[in-house]
């Protein structure tokens, strides 16, 4: 399956779950801050980034975003819905190595049951 994995910056959380489904997954993640950002303020690069955003949903099999305002954004950046879109509702606070095996254990229990359906 192709998995994407979404969080604010694509720096700990959706690196970290891209990393943890790789070995039997085809696996990518990103940060919508970027997007946002480009969206918002009429960056230059709007269209091309709007036009990669879409080919990045529309290639995957599921997206997980890690808060549900993720998903609005995207919906709403997008001007459609997707129901492949998936909110596993882990906050931002898994920025330190210590944290990590704590975000390893609730990304195998929110996202493994979506795996194993498909």
């Amino acid at each position: 399956m192709k998995l994407v994995f979404v969080c604010a910056a694509g720096r700990f959380r959706s690196k970290k779950a891209a990393e943890l489904f790789s070995k039997n997954h085809e696996t990518s993640y990103f940060g919508m801050s970027k997007y946002v950002d480009c969206w918002k303020f009429g960056h230059e690069m709007r269209d091309y980034t709007m036009k990669h955003l879409e080919k990045t949903i529309a290639d995957a099999d599921l997206v997980f975003v890690m808060e549900s305002w993720m998903k609005e954004m995207i919906e709403m950046m997008l001007k459609h819905s997707f129901e492949k879109i998936i909110v596993l509702g882990i906050e931002d606070h898994y920025i330190l190595d210590e944290k990590m095996p704590e975000l390893e254990k609730i990304l195998k229990e929110k996202v493994t049951p979506y795996l194993t359906c498909k």
